[in-house]
């Protein structure tokens, strides 16, 4: 546990301060010298601080131009992105890893305090005529999938508000990103990804 102080700035009228005081942790009213401004202390776990941004996000709507002490702040967020532009020469009827070197290039990742995601994915279908695939999946168990996005089209390819599986909440650790055609002669050309976390 950490004690936290939390300058919060922003309209804080109404019950704020009884809901403030109601939360876990929650130490003391440090000051509130207005109803746009609070000074408050709490001891916090590391999973407590996360939920905590969440539920004052959540509660207050806040926008960029709502201070809350900076790192305290809770908004959509990028998980991922790459850029490297490979092309997945006869890629397999089964799922195998985008990129083929370093385990599949897993990249670290922290969903917590966050309910969804958001994919932009663009794919070049290089004039194959089947069916392409592309998932994004737990590096310790590929059985495990966080997103999947089934018959990618030739450019963009995204999904937004996509609900992060049960396993996958508040996760902690690595994931990859995988490929499938309906035929292993299809050579598509995988050009960049982006992962945002949102609220």
């Amino acid at each position: 546990m950490v004690i936290q102080v939390y300058e919060i700035n922003g309209y804080l009228g109404g019950d704020f301060q009884s809901w403030v005081s109601s939360q876990t942790g929650f130490l003391a009213i440090l000051e509130q010298s207005s109803s746009y401004r609070m000074l408050v202390r709490f001891n916090h776990s590391n999973a407590e601080q996360d939920a905590f941004r969440k539920a004052l996000s959540d509660r207050l709507l806040l926008t960029q131009d709502d201070i809350i002490n900076t790192d305290i702040r809770f908004t959509d967020a990028v998980l991922y992105t790459s850029e490297f532009t490979i092309t997945k020469t006869d890629v397999n009827t089964t799922y195998v890893n985008l990129f083929t070197d370093f385990a599949g290039r897993p990249f670290v990742a922290d969903t917590t305090g966050y309910n969804q995601i958001a994919v932009q994915t663009f794919w070049n279908k290089n004039a194959g005529a089947s069916n392409h695939d592309l998932r994004i999946v737990n590096h310790a168990d590929a059985t495990q999938v966080l997103y999947e996005k089934l018959n990618l089209v030739n450019g963009e390819n995204l999904d937004v508000n996509v609900t992060i599986p049960s396993l996958f909440v508040n996760y902690k650790g690595k994931l990859r990103i995988q490929v499938r055609a309906g035929n292993a002669t299809d050579d598509p050309i995988f050009s960049a990804i982006r992962v945002y976390l949102r609220r």
